[in-house]
This record gives structure tokens, sequence and C-alpha cells, in this order.
């Protein structure tokens, strides 16, 4: 990926249960950090040696992340916050995909070179899914149940939901 970051994607991922904010952090060796920002939110919570010689510049409204897709690939993580009651107020899905459109990559408006990766925690998946299809159609949607899959599909599709399973009132 050149002009990319030799940094592992690293990013922070926040998601509601039970009226309460479960962060957690992605961590990808497939794809490349693409704002330095989230190096420095990763830094602060993990002690992790190949990330922490890393250089990544911080740049306002670059992507989060960079794949390679045969060309770079912009990467956008949000959390959803779907579902009703205490889980969250519901998901802006057309809200976050409109937003990505005002992202960089590399200094370069997103254009249709980004991806969009929503980290859902698994009983939502069927929601987010249903309203990802419908809040950004016509884009093309996916599931991914692991990083490396997600990592992949994000090469072919506009929308990556990232399952993550919830144990108690947490999640892994």
């Amino acid at each position: 990926m050149r002009s990319a970051s030799s940094c592992p994607c690293v990013v922070r991922v926040a998601l509601f249960i039970e009226g309460k904010m479960c962060s957690f952090f992605v961590r990808s060796t497939k794809m490349r950090l693409g704002d330095g920002n989230e190096r420095v939110r990763y830094g602060r919570s993990v002690l992790d040696e190949e990330v922490e010689r890393c250089s990544a510049p911080s740049r306002e409204g670059e992507v989060d992340c960079l794949a390679d897709c045969g060309g770079i690939q912009g990467v956008e993580f949000k959390g959803y916050m779907g579902g009703s009651g205490e889980r969250g107020k519901g998901a802006d899905l057309g809200g976050m995909w409109h937003e990505l459109s005002n992202k960089r990559v590399l200094g370069n408006l997103c254009g249709s070179g980004c991806a969009l990766a929503v980290a859902v925690f698994e009983e939502d998946t069927p929601y987010a899914l249903e309203e990802a299809e419908s809040a950004v159609a016509p884009r093309r949607v996916a599931v991914a149940y692991s990083i490396d899959e997600l990592a992949q599909k994000v090469c072919s599709y506009d929308v990556v939901l990232l399952v993550i399973k919830q144990v108690g009132d947490c999640c892994r």
C-alpha cells in the first residue's frame, strides 16, 4: 500500500448494552492504519509494541483504516446502536454512509473507494442487516464473523457488518 502507514489497523468501537457503553478495539494486520488518532486511542488502553513503534500521522477527516484491494480501499468503523429500549435509540446507517462520503483516503475524498465497517452485536445482526439494505440502498451489504473475514469483504462490499458476540454485560 503505497503512501500508507505501516501500522496495523487499530480502531476503537463502542456499542451499548443495557444502557452501558462497551468499548473494544479492533486490530487487523491485514489492513493498515489510516488515521493516527486511532493509534493514540489504542495506545492509551493496550500495550502493543508493534503499534507503539509505528508512526502514523493524525489527519483530520481521514478514514480509520486502509485495505489493499488491488488499490487502496478506505475503511471507516462505526458501532451499531440499534434495537429499542436500553440498547440504543436506533442506528442511522444512512447518516453513517453520508458521513463516510466526506471522509478522505490519503488526502483524497472517498468517492467509491471506501467501505463502512459497522460493529453489531450478534442478536442485532438481522435488524442491522435489514436496515443497512434499505438505508444505504443500492449499496452492497455483507456480514463478517471475524476480523480476517471483514478485511476480505471490505474489498467487495460497501457496508460490512462485523458481528460481535456478547458475553455477560460486555462483549468479546
